[in-house]
């Protein structure tokens, strides 16, 4: 059986600091807050009796900090043996090397250069109705909500009919280079600009530089930039130069 409440100070019984040190059991702890309830009196004295403890806790925290400190100024430094600094040192100049590799291994200045200046084609209007060019505008709206394979795969077929398309042979070139595949796009881009008289001509030169840039064939990326008109030509040929 729980023992029953007796007032603080009664000889043999401290019901209130065992609250406040939550020495009590559940059901002991349950009782008493329900006498402290019944009896504002009992509740107060309880209040002062948790402020003297808390007092009391908070100076000897104050009077054991400087000791504290003492201690952690007498600890001697860590020190590192020599063997633990080596392997430091090279694991350090470890992460430097393979950082220097990353940014500067051949071919990584074409690929940024890449990075910031592909875009794909905006691509064409399309008209959706029955006409000839039905299989052609379907493939475009693959070829604009990303689906390169799927535009791809339709342009080709068209493209055994028709081999000498401009439209068909610049679009599949493109899509293939959107699409990651920069050697399978400079067969169709290099027939595109062999069409002199191509409307696609000058971006065809362009994505056939970004192409050969892919390639990590700089200098034959700078010939196709000369003949392309594109707005952003003159700057990547300057990037190219540096």
């Amino acid at each position: 059986m729980e023992p029953a409440y007796t007032s603080p100070g009664t000889p043999g019984h401290d019901q209130t600091d065992r609250y406040l040190l939550q020495q009590m059991s559940a059901t002991e702890e349950q009782q008493f807050i329900n006498y402290m309830q019944a009896d504002p009196a009992l509740a107060a004295a309880v209040e002062e009796q948790r402020l003297v403890i808390l007092g009391i806790r908070r100076a000897a925290m104050e009077n054991e900090l400087p000791q504290f400190h003492a201690t952690e100024t007498e600890k001697p430094a860590t020190v590192i043996s020599f063997p633990a600094r080596k392997l430091l040192m090279a694991a350090a100049i470890a992460g430097l090397l393979v950082a220097c590799f990353w940014l500067f291994k051949p071919g990584a200045a074409n690929q940024r250069l890449y990075a910031q200046y592909f875009k794909p084609d905006p691509g064409l209007l399309t008209a959706m109705g029955a006409s000839d060019q039905y299989e052609f505008n379907r493939a475009m709206v693959d070829y604009k909500t990303g689906n390169y394979t799927a535009a791809i795969t339709a342009w080709s077929k068209q493209l055994a009919v028709k081999p000498a398309s401009d439209s068909l042979l610049y679009f599949i070139g493109v899509a293939e280079l959107a699409d990651g595949r920069a050697g399978n796009a400079i067969p169709y881009l290099e027939k595109t600009v062999a069409q002199k008289n191509s409307v696609f001509i000058s971006d065809a030169y362009w994505y056939l530089a970004l192409a050969w840039l892919k390639e990590q064939k700089p200098a034959e990326a700078r010939k196709a930039l000369e003949h392309s008109r594109h707005e952003k030509a003159a700057d990547l040929a300057a990037a190219l130069n540096k």
